[in-house]
């Protein structure tokens, strides 16, 4: 476990439409906190996009590939909420296919959700500064997803540049080590919340190996309608008006 319970962690998701900055609930979540935490530092979530936006409801990250079926090649049991209507507007929840087959990809609520909103996702934070911002990402135009069945593909561009992770209001250490297995490695499928159709499994994501390339994009400087599509072994990655970047290829080794 790399997260402390006696210490405070803050996550800043910075994105092309501005930051959101996230107070993580490491004594309700402990495995969820820690596993983000541990994606965070190792890059995993740089040059992502955010894939799935209901507005009224959530957006979805966290998903290397782009495409709701990803993940990091593990799952991890779910820490489950108490309390009648815990997912209010800012919640930040792992994001699952089924009990306990939570990875990496996470939801964050942008409108308060009723009661009856069923409390089969792990909460492992709240928003506390870019609440405008969810809106204004929620605010896109969207298409249909890829089965065809859910009015939810931003037709924009919406990019994750990177997510850093303070420790007691410092930055912590750059070391990772093998932070990132965090559970025994098991196949997986789609991540979804309510209302989704999930896609066909895909075969499992391992953690990352050492191919990189470096993708080059024009400035931009709404990052909104460009887009650089850049295949890299078995994941498609975005490179939105951010410059240059180093992409791992995160495939088996």
């Amino acid at each position: 476990m790399v997260v402390d319970s006696a210490r405070a962690y803050v996550a800043t998701i910075e994105t092309n439409r501005g930051n959101i900055v996230i107070e993580l609930a490491v004594d309700e979540a402990p495995n969820a906190v820690n596993n983000f935490v541990c994606l965070a530092r190792a890059g995993y979530y740089d040059v992502t996009i955010f894939h799935r936006v209901i507005a009224g409801f959530m957006i979805q990250g966290g998903d290397p590939t782009g495409t709701g079926a990803g993940g990091p090649g593990y799952q991890f049991d779910d820490e489950l909420p108490s309390g009648d209507a815990p997912y209010t507007k800012g919640t930040i929840a792992m994001a699952n296919a089924g009990a306990n087959t939570n990875g990496s990809q996470f939801f964050i609520v942008q409108s308060d959700q009723p009661a009856e909103f069923p409390p089969n996702y792990s909460i492992f934070g709240q928003v506390t500064e870019g609440l405008e911002v969810l809106d204004t990402i929620a605010a896109v135009p969207v298409g249909p997803n890829a089965q065809g069945a859910e009015l939810s593909q931003p037709q924009v561009t919406l990019g994750i540049k990177t997510i850093t992770i303070l420790e007691d209001g410092a930055p912590m250490s750059e070391q990772v080590g093998e932070d990132v297995a965090l559970a025994q490695s098991t196949p997986e499928s789609g991540s979804s919340t309510p209302g989704a159709s999930d896609p066909p499994p895909e075969t499992s994501i391992e953690p990352e190996t050492a191919d990189t390339v470096e993708v080059e994009s024009d400035d931009d400087d709404d990052g909104g309608d460009l887009a650089l599509w850049v295949a890299v072994g078995a994941v498609v990655v975005v490179a939105a008006g951010y410059g240059v970047y180093r992409v791992t290829r995160r495939t088996a080794a």
